[in-house]
């Protein structure tokens, strides 16, 4: 444990999938390193295999909205950028104009995105971060992440290409 850490005591949300959980780590993820070495209050809601985008239960828009009270104090919001939504079909979808700041599609993933997004600064007003996945070359996922450079520009979260 690192006592003079930055991160020591901060309250960080993290959503994800099964990077977020550790899958490929022995389920020892990057959250749970970050809570033994710096000292970080983590809340980690991670479902593996789920997507960004729709309605389901364990969607990350869904989880967001009933697993991670507004009533929780957060310092920082951290977001996996899903390796799913393409394998699962999700639509795309395209980013809104410059002014929107609610009303998106979260059927598909860049609604969801901006779902997210305009959710936390709403209710938290905290830095965000989402971090893309290293894996094999994915046209489909390479057009995700340069849509989440898009986004970024619109909302200022900052973005960790893993």
């Amino acid at each position: 444990m690192n006592p003079k850490s930055p991160l020591m005591g901060r309250r960080i949300a993290f959503l994800g999938s099964s990077i977020t959980a550790g899958a490929g780590a022995l389920e020892d993820s990057f959250v749970d390193y970050l809570v033994a070495t710096d000292g970080v209050i983590a809340i980690k809601e991670v479902v593996s295999g789920t997507t960004l985008a729709g309605n389901a239960p364990d969607s990350y828009v869904q989880r967001l909205y009933h697993r991670i009270p507004v009533t929780q104090p957060l310092d920082a919001f951290v977001c996996q950028l899903s390796t799913n939504d393409g394998r699962h079909d999700k639509a795309m979808g395209q980013v809104t104009g410059a002014q929107q700041r609610h009303g998106f599609d979260e059927t598909t993933t860049l609604g969801a995105i901006e779902t997210i997004v305009a959710y936390v600064q709403q209710h938290w007003a905290v830095p965000i971060v989402f971090f893309t996945c290293v894996r094999k070359h994915d046209a489909n996922y390479g057009k995700l992440v340069q849509q989440l450079k898009v986004l970024q520009k619109k909302w200022y979260f900052t973005i960790i290409d893993l």
